[in-house]
């Protein structure tokens, strides 16, 4: 048995499912949907393209696949800034947005796959970032309605404050990528959460209607 065929035999199919993922988001980010062959992807896991569509009928299967597994990744490198700060909902919130500029400036190339999918496939209702998100909110609900509980922010629908902060990072990273600003994302942190916790009004002005309020 050749060194190959052994790699193939004795991977457990969940690590060769990853290793194809990984592949497929890195050569789909890099070269377009289009361009890449799922032969390529094949070659480069050292895997027969048959196995390849054993795990993932079609190409569009495997680009739609590793768009979640980028996202699956992405919520991983979040989890484990955050866990050690549960109890502590402001802070969880201003390391889960550092941690996720943070990763696409460690894999800027991912955010090509975002915007090849809106390009290939118009006609999904949903694209998978979108899908994702909403799948795995409940949680960040409840960290943002403690967060309120605790006067650390102002009350408000949960939902508009999510969704105002995810649509925020979303779009800092597709910005960035499409027009670079000569700044890494996780550089324009402080600045982002200086906005999103202070304001863009002066701290005197926000004093001013927090006294009219109360008088009515």
């Amino acid at each position: 048995m050749s060194t190959t065929e052994a790699k193939r035999t004795h991977k457990a199919e969940d690590v060769r499912r990853r290793e194809i993922l990984e592949t497929a988001a890195r050569l789909f980010a890099a070269n377009g949907y289009r361009a890449t062959d799922v032969q390529a992807i094949a070659d480069e896991v050292s895997v027969g393209k048959g196995t390849v569509y054993r795990l993932f009928p079609t190409k569009e299967a495997l680009f739609l696949a590793a768009v979640e597994h980028v996202m699956v990744r992405l919520t991983e490198s979040i989890e484990q800034v955050v866990s050690p700060f549960e109890g502590d909902p402001l802070r969880q919130i201003t390391v889960s947005t550092r941690a996720y500029l943070e990763f696409f400036d460690r894999h800027p190339d991912f955010a090509e796959l975002f915007i090849q999918e809106r390009a290939e496939f118009r006609e999904r209702a949903k694209p998978v970032y979108f899908t994702y998100r909403k799948a795995h909110l409940e949680k960040w609900r409840e960290v943002w309605r403690q967060a309120m509980a605790r006067g650390e922010i102002r009350a408000m629908p949960v939902d508009t404050a999510l969704n105002f902060m995810s649509d925020l990072l979303f779009g800092v990273v597709i910005t960035n990528r499409i027009d670079p600003r000569g700044m890494t994302l996780s550089g324009q942190v402080d600045g982002i959460l200086g906005i999103v916790l202070q304001g863009i009004r002066p701290q005197t002005a926000r004093q001013g209607e927090s006294s009219d309020e109360r008088t009515e």
